[in-house]
């Protein structure tokens, strides 16, 4: 063969192998430009496998686990769904997939060698930006599980017009705390989506506090008396109040002025144990013990005068009750017969020009000032704190309230709110009633009693009053009726 023919033959196939290598290396680099924007086999983004995936489809895996597929709550078995975006999951797929791809992107001609030689990439490995709005998760729980597939325990009804409730409904309760933590764990897994959902039974709820505000009110407006009536309420636990008057069964406001009769011996034996010091005479004890079980008059002269002045006693009783803020309480003078006018004392109550109950001038109060100042004793006697305590510093003592208490746990005469209690319930009161000099009949009468019961402690005083007679059984027996209530809604379940 010529020379000529060779070496064209030779620049031919010269020229057909280079074109070979260009095709072959056009081939590879369009090959390796497609694998550029997918991740290397074994990759995983958030827990899921999105090897050989370009960034759309691995988004769309991603969005497939975490919020296209329902967290399972298992209840009774029985499974339920629950919406991730619509509970609160809070996830960017595009932030979480732009920072796994700047791994993807190598020096070109070096990734390109890499290609060529057959070196797998490293897989690429992105953490989960995962969080839960707590409260919405909470709010979604509640309207969306709870009050659909749980029976919460329901609490008891007063029966209106009487001193019974009707128990509430045993129920089921989940630990909702649990529950939230377990599902923010759930929604933020990409292979952990269920969770089991425990209940456990519970005991009926007791009747809430407007129950028994609304069983007080029915009681005084459904009983046979129709004069005027007080009530003042208060738990010693929580220190909620219900205070309400009814005249002719019509509401008034509450805060009328009352002849404290009898009950003023509570503000008088205050101040009398405010200034004792040491150990209380013989004689003085007697004198204090007289005044409060049996309401002697002239053993509360002897106290007044044995322990604070001869002569202005009950003004410094009035002014005790006016340190404590009971501005509607006062004493104006002994009791002993002809005993002066000691001083005239105008006060919101007696001002009103809605209602009177022709009140005494020598001793007046309301069913509201008489009822916290026996809570503030019942608080000193307990931790030896409250208003006597922060009013009268070291002159008040815990022990000197506890003793108070004792004298007023001896009062028993068995009417009124003591009537209204079960045979033997202790209860620190002190009841009063009085009959007009004029007349000679009864127009007011008042109990005013710290009840102490096996499922709570309350304070309850109420004053009644009628300006032609206060009929004592009709006035007695509501007395007793709006003890009874209140004592069966601290012990509905005992």
């Amino acid at each position: 063969m010529p020379v000529k023919t060779r070496f064209l033959l030779l620049i031919s196939l010269s020229v057909a192998c280079l074109l070979a290598a260009m095709l072959l290396t056009l081939q590879q680099i369009r090959a390796y430009e497609e694998s550029l924007g997918r991740f290397p086999h074994g990759s995983r983004i958030a827990g899921v496998p999105v090897g050989s995936l370009d960034s759309q489809a691995a988004a769309e895996r991603l969005a497939q686990v975490y919020t296209r597929t329902p967290v399972e709550l298992r209840y009774k078995g029985s499974p339920i769904h629950l919406d991730p975006l619509a509970a609160g999951l809070n996830i960017d797929l595009d932030t979480i997939i732009a920072g796994a791809e700047e791994s993807l992107a190598p020096p070109y001609w070096s990734g390109f060698w890499d290609f060529l030689w057959n070196r797998v990439p490293e897989p690429v490995e992105a953490g989960l930006n995962c969080s839960v709005d707590e409260n919405m998760l909470r709010d979604y729980f509640q309207e969306q599980i709870i009050s659909r597939y749980t029976s919460p325990p329901t609490a008891a009804l007063a029966v209106i017009g009487d001193t019974l409730y009707i128990p509430g409904q045993p129920g089921e309760t989940v630990d909702i705390d649990q529950a939230v933590k377990d599902l923010q764990a759930a929604m933020c897994s990409p292979n952990e989506r269920v969770v089991e959902l425990h209940s456990e039974m519970t005991e009926a709820l007791p009747p809430q506090f407007e129950q028994l505000e609304a069983s007080l009110r029915s009681l005084a407006l459904g009983s046979g008396y129709g004069g005027l009536i007080e009530l003042y309420f208060q738990d010693l636990e929580t220190g909620r109040e219900i205070n309400f008057a009814y005249y002719s069964r019509e509401e008034i406001a509450p805060g009328v002025a009352f002849t404290a009769a009898s009950t003023i011996k509570i503000p008088v034996m205050v101040s009398a144990y405010k200034v004792i010091e040491g150990e209380m005479p013989a004689g003085l004890r007697k004198s204090m013990e007289l005044m409060i079980d049996l309401s002697d008059n002239g053993s509360t002269d002897d106290v007044m005068q044995q322990v604070l002045d001869q002569n202005l006693a009950p003004i410094q009783v009035t002014h005790d009750m006016q340190a404590l803020g009971l501005q509607n309480t006062f004493l104006a003078g002994f009791f002993y017969p002809g005993a002066p006018l000691l001083d005239r004392y105008e006060t919101p109550a007696n001002q009103r020009t809605d209602i009177s109950t022709d009140p005494d001038i020598y001793n007046q109060t309301t069913a509201s000032d008489m009822g916290r100042l026996l809570a503030g004793i019942q608080r000193c006697a307990d931790s030896g704190s409250g208003p006597l305590v922060e009013v009268f510093g070291s002159q008040m003592t815990q022990a000197k309230c506890q003793d108070m208490v004792e004298l007023l746990l001896k009062n028993r005469k068995g009417v009124l709110i003591e009537a209204g209690l079960p045979e033997g319930s202790p209860l620190a009161h002190k009841y009063g009633w009085t009959t007009d000099f004029v007349d000679g009949l009864m127009h007011t009468a008042s109990d005013a009693a710290i009840v102490y019961t096996p499922g709570g402690n309350f304070v309850l005083t109420v004053y009644l009053y009628d300006q032609v007679q206060l009929p004592w059984d009709p006035a007695q027996r509501l007395v007793a009726y709006l003890t009874t209530s209140a004592y069966n809604f601290y012990n509905l379940n005992r």
